[in-house]
């Protein structure tokens, strides 16, 4: 008869997450793994099979609690599409002076060498599509037509080139002027 599992499957992802949202899937070892999810080798073995399978885990967690959060925020009436797009910016610049500094997990993925990855990158590739669509829904809030459709991939570049920068230690003030370049665009789409 086996074992029974000794941890709770979903914190156990959810502490997995946090080690890789801070270190990066490339650089987190199997060690820092272990002790960050408080298992031992073989239970993160019998359950996750390897670091890869746990790291995809991990992306399906963070897409469900963050992805979908933020692409909730954009779709959610309430304000003009405009200023749902504002404030999620906004939000990575609050983050960012009040010392948050972890970044994306999703953008930090995009940028590092396991991107290559066919898996990885169909997981990293579906959520930044939902950002995507979050932000064509916001834009098509204030009018068809009334911003390019382009504007939408734009977003999301700028999207993950600030938390990239978050992350970076890049002086909140050169985030902030994005974040306003951003607002002045959104006023002005003509220009």
């Amino acid at each position: 008869m086996a074992r029974p599992r000794e941890f709770e499957f979903d914190e156990a992802v959810a502490r997995a997450m946090n080690v890789f949202w801070t270190l990066g899937y490339d650089a987190t070892t199997t060690d820092q793994l272990l002790q960050g999810m408080k298992l031992t080798r073989g239970s993160l073995y019998k359950a996750f099979g390897d670091k890869k399978q746990l790291f995809l885990k991990s992306l399906e967690l963070y897409d469900q609690r963050e992805v979908q959060e933020a692409v909730y925020a954009l779709a959610t009436p309430g304000t003009s599409g405009a200023e749902r797009i504002r404030l999620l910016f906004s939000s990575i610049a609050n983050a960012v002076e009040a010392g948050d500094h972890i970044g994306c997990l999703l953008c930090t993925t995009l940028s590092g060498p396991s991107a290559t990855d066919p898996e990885i990158a169909a997981s990293t590739s579906a959520q930044a599509q939902k950002l995507r669509d979050g932000f064509s829904i916001a834009l098509k809030h204030d009018g068809d037509g009334k911003y390019p459709d382009s504007y939408a991939d734009l977003l999301v570049t700028q999207y993950v080139g600030l938390r990239m920068l978050s992350r970076a230690r890049v002086p909140v003030a050169i985030i902030r002027e994005s974040v306003d370049a951003i607002s002045q665009l959104l006023e002005r789409p003509d220009q």
